[in-house]
């Protein structure tokens, strides 16, 4: 997952192709999470990966390299922010999971306790759980059903203020003239 939080420089890398062992190398990652993790992203459509022949010695052989497809991954993006919103406004969700801390309270003796939405920030990489920002013990989950009506629009609202900021980035983008896409599989490296 260290391949997720890729730099700027690491970003452009992967628009001028790279291989995934380059990249594993740069990362410090072993080269099957880097593979890993590049697949899942070419399923969602953040990157692309294609085949080139490569001499190396006198043998000919197959490399594969990586590389981000602006274009794609822009509009690819803007069709999974359409499908999650009209997804919410067809079905909205019945019950709502909500992470609660056993160790904390508040001045009522609450325990604080985070939803779907908030949680997201309190995952701890090394334990792969949600942890309280307090006091750093693992939350538990707890489910409640919610009233339709009431807690749709809040849900929504929510939603739309999360996304807000990066609605208004793909908008920006429109703007911009993205670079054509690399040739593939042309060149030979030797």
């Amino acid at each position: 997952d260290g391949l997720l939080h890729l730099t700027g420089g690491q970003a452009s890398a992967l628009q001028a192709s790279i291989r995934d062992e380059d990249l594993s190398s740069e990362l410090k990652l072993q080269n099957k999470i880097v593979r890993r993790a590049l697949c899942l992203l070419e399923r969602d459509n953040l990157v692309k990966s294609f085949q080139r022949k490569e001499m190396r010695g006198r043998s000919e052989i197959q490399q594969q390299y990586w590389r981000v497809d602006y274009k794609l991954m822009l509009d690819s993006t803007k069709l999974r922010i359409h499908a999650m919103k009209d997804g919410l406004q067809k079905a909205p969700p019945e019950k709502m999971t909500r992470h609660v801390c056993p160790t904390c309270t508040d001045e009522d003796g609450n325990h604080p306790f985070w939803d779907e939405f908030d949680v997201q920030a309190l995952l701890d990489q090394d334990l792969m759980a949600f942890v309280c920002e307090h006091c750093q013990t693992e939350l538990e989950e707890k489910s409640e059903i919610l009233e339709s009506d009431k807690n749709h629009g809040n849900i929504h609202q929510r939603l739309q203020a999360q996304l807000q900021r990066l609605i208004e980035a793909l908008k920006r983008t429109e703007m911009i003239l993205l670079p054509a896409p690399l040739p593939e599989a042309t060149a030979k490296i030797g």
